[in-house]
């Protein structure tokens, strides 16, 4: 079944196209070539983030067994911390009493492999220097005071890798500052240049930090390295 450039248009009119072949056989859809492709398509417009990208993706393979490769390139966006950290920051403190039991030992059950589990990923993501991530009275669960703001435009490039067979994400690259600055407790530091955040491609999402910031305290210039 060949797919002849089906179109997604946003609500400023950029379209995503989507176009390939599907092989079917006895009413199964088996074999799979796709191409997926947009110019400044919005894909995200909401309180979390605001976020336009180029896709050049190709998905091959057979549907149950998917491979995705190519790369995704950020045409420009923001992403609010603060709105992230209310949605996903966990509560590090029970609320609730809880009850411990000895659960009965119950044989093993083979668990049946998930679509994301037999897909092979290789997708690259670059940023060219104009990803804003800001937020405001940042605050993670719990915490007495104010974290403070920040405002900082980002860039760099990072792949995104998962094997067939795992059901872990790996990503590798490096994100820079271009600019930025942070505010704490009234005091605003000016993010350096080319400050980094490495990501190594460990199973958890744990970035290497590299941050400086500089600040003139009573005529003397002052850095935080962090």
């Amino acid at each position: 079944v060949s797919i002849s450039e089906m179109r997604i248009v946003d609500e400023h009119q950029h379209v995503m196209t989507i176009g390939g072949t599907l092989g079917v056989h006895e009413r199964a859809v088996g074999a799979v070539e796709l191409t997926i492709q947009s110019e400044d398509f919005e894909v995200i417009d909401n309180a979390l983030a605001e976020l336009k990208l180029h896709i050049n993706v190709h998905v091959s393979g057979e549907t149950r067994t998917p491979r995705v490769e190519g790369l995704i390139e950020v045409e420009n966006g923001t992403i609010n911390v603060q709105e992230i950290l209310e949605q996903t920051a966990a509560d590090p403190y029970a609320t609730e009493a809880t009850i411990i039991e000895t659960p009965a030992e119950k044989p093993e059950e083979p668990q049946t492999p998930t679509m994301f589990n037999a897909l092979d990923m290789n997708v690259g993501v670059s940023i060219p220097s104009n990803l804003v991530i800001r937020g405001s009275d940042l605050r993670p669960a719990n915490a007495p005071i104010s974290i403070g703001d920040i405002n900082v435009t980002v860039g760099g490039l990072v792949q995104a890798r998962k094997p067939r067979g795992s059901n872990d994400l790996r990503i590798t690259g490096e994100v820079n500052t271009v600019r930025g600055n942070y505010d704490f407790q009234g005091r605003r530091f000016e993010l350096m240049r080319d400050a980094r955040i490495r990501f190594a491609g460990p199973d958890e999402l744990n970035p290497l930090l590299d941050l400086r910031a500089r600040r003139v305290i009573a005529a003397v210039e002052t850095f935080v390295r962090v």
